[in-house]
């Protein structure tokens, strides 16, 4: 159900990515080419209109084996603001925790060395705004918050950095029934806290289960 009403490129590089790590092909949902319908949105080099369709898109295209477009890469190198990487992948919006840390993701999996100084810059400025707690907020540093705490994370694993502070941070937001919660005080959305905090503590690194040749169409 989720392969035919994914509407975004993001959406579809999400079912993507659970597929694969599922065990299942990340390319056939539903009896849909999720490939085919990824591309539907690539203009250029470019994915959809946010940096999370991007990186997803980059993440979801290396977990079936497939070859990350140049052209993907240079979007997302030259679009770096002056210190991270933000929501619309230009000037608009302020960078942020989430979005450097998804493209940070993206990029070491689409081959770009973590020595490259665009990604070491992304690095510098996203381990400066940990919050006072240890681990990170989205756009704040006066509270940890489950979900950029896990994907700073899993940015830094990626970029070959252990984050021991983060670790702790995000634990501490755990609940006695297993589930995480957004911040301390704030239960948000414990579906995505878990799911964000659970890939981040398991040692794992984006995307899960890649295949090493191009998965089969549908």
């Amino acid at each position: 159900r989720g392969a035919r009403r994914a509407g975004t490129a993001g959406a579809t590089a999400k079912v993507i990515l659970g597929l694969q790590a599922a065990g299942a092909n990340g390319r056939c949902g539903a009896g849909v080419d999720l490939l085919a319908r990824l591309n539907r949105f690539r203009r250029g080099g470019r994915y959809g209109r946010t940096a999370f369709d991007q990186a997803l898109a980059v993440l979801a295209l290396r977990s079936i084996g497939h070859r990350v477009p140049s052209a993907a890469r240079r979007v997302l190198l030259r679009s770096r603001g002056r210190g991270g990487w933000s929501f619309t992948l230009s000037g608009a919006r302020r960078d942020d925790v989430g979005s450097t840390g998804l493209v940070l993701q993206a990029l070491r999996a689409s081959g770009v060395s973590r020595r490259h100084g665009t990604l070491r810059a992304g690095l510098r400025w996203l381990r400066a705004q940990r919050a006072a707690g240890g681990g990170f907020g989205q756009e704040r540093r006066d509270r940890n918050e489950a979900n950029p705490t896990a994907i700073a994370l899993l940015a830094q694993r990626a970029m070959g950095v252990r984050d021991t502070r983060a670790v702790r941070a995000l634990r501490a937001l755990q609940r006695s029934g297993g589930a995480f919660q957004f911040t301390a005080t704030d239960a948000g959305s414990r579906v995505l806290a878990t799911i964000d905090a659970v890939l981040a503590l398991s040692g794992r690194s984006q995307p899960v289960n890649a295949r090493r040749s191009p998965a089969r169409g549908c």
